[in-house]
């Protein structure tokens, strides 16, 4: 007799959602409204994302790393509120796209990971990266941002 545990997989691939609570990107894109700004790659959004109960998911911003807001140095630290204002100003409240849509596993803190882009096309980090808010990143290691003068 299978285990409850071991069957589950089997039960959730039946109703449709055992991909997109554990696997590869959802349908894109998916559309919601930004109700939290948490820090300058993290924010608060309600989509209704194909097989999530809830709609209010924590995403982290795509291709870009901001500085931390409890910072090592503060150059860090003041980029850090700069790069949250900017997200703030940007999107809070803002109807937005979520693109490449996928679970995030580097982290327990963040939901998903995606692209958020603007209706008008406007690419969110993107915009943190070219005003110096925000480093390129792809998964791998973080530049330090207490390098150089303070």
């Amino acid at each position: 007799m299978r285990s409850l545990y071991t069957s589950i997989p089997s039960i959730l691939a039946a109703a449709g959602l055992f991909a997109v609570c554990t696997g590869p990107a959802v349908a894109n894109p998916v559309s919601g409204r930004v109700i939290e700004v948490i820090d300058g790659d993290s924010v608060l959004v309600n989509a209704q994302i194909p097989g999530r109960l809830e709609n209010t998911v924590e995403i982290r911003l795509e291709g870009v790393n901001a500085p931390e807001l409890d910072g090592k140095c503060r150059k860090e630290k003041e980029l850090a509120r700069l790069a949250k204002r900017y997200l703030e100003d940007m999107i809070l409240g803002a109807r937005i796209d979520l693109n490449n849509l996928r679970p995030h596993n580097r982290s327990s803190r963040k939901d998903m990971v995606a692209r958020i882009v603007l209706r008008d096309g406007t690419d969110i980090s993107a915009g943190l990266i070219a005003l110096g808010f925000g480093h390129e990143y792809d998964g791998g290691g973080v530049r330090s941002w207490c390098r150089g003068p303070e």
